[in-house]
């Protein structure tokens, strides 16, 4: 499951990254025993951790870098099962697991855009935070299974993403048309409403 890059915002003392993730480093592990929820798990944990408190406006940039390293982790373990993983029925409910961590650290990361613009750009702030909502929900349309009930870990997530995307005023769609082309659009909303914020 590919991810797909995005503009840069510029939020006054750091740099918000429109949704998206580096490039990956090679999997180097190829032996079936790793073919685990060990690495998911871990990166569960560490965002159910974050969610527990909000950061200070101090913290707004420490906590934003550290969503997104879970969200790079998620990445690269998806690559490493891509490789390790004997067939795609063993490997779905780990991606299942990996993409809902991932949405939701996205859906963190908005809450961080938009309390970071509310204090810098307070007319941008929900447009800003939508283009993290949207990829959150589209990292969830991605691991969301055909058969109508999604896996627990999707089911978690996708209510903390609803509400966000009330929040900021963002219309989903369903997980089923929630497309990578729907997604693009609300970031490039979101980088030409930000263009003329302080850097």
């Amino acid at each position: 499951m590919k991810r797909f890059l995005a503009p840069v915002v510029a939020a006054a003392a750091f740099v918000v990254l429109l949704p998206g993730v580096p490039a990956r480093a090679p999997a180097d592990v190829t032996t079936p025993e790793r073919c685990n929820t060990i690495v998911a798990s871990q990166l569960d944990n560490r965002v159910r951790q974050l969610d527990k408190h909000a950061p200070a406006t101090n913290e707004l940039a420490d906590r934003y870098n550290e969503l997104q390293r879970i969200i790079t982790d998620a990445a690269q373990e998806e690559e490493i099962l891509e490789n390790t993983c004997p067939s795609d029925a063993t490997r779905a409910p780990i991606d299942a697991q990996l993409g809902a961590t991932a949405a939701w650290a996205y859906a963190l990361q908005s809450d961080v855009v938009r309390t970071k613009f509310a204090l810098t750009c307070q007319t941008v702030k929900d447009v800003a935070a939508a283009a993290f909502v949207a990829t959150a929900w589209r990292e969830l349309a991605k691991v969301a299974t055909d058969q109508g009930t999604p896996p627990p870990p999707v089911g978690e997530v996708i209510p903390k993403v609803q509400s966000r995307a009330s929040a900021v005023g963002l219309s989903l769609p369903s997980l089923a048309d929630a497309s990578n082309y729907w997604a693009t659009q609300q970031q490039n909303k979101a980088k030409e409403a930000t263009a003329g914020c302080p850097q």
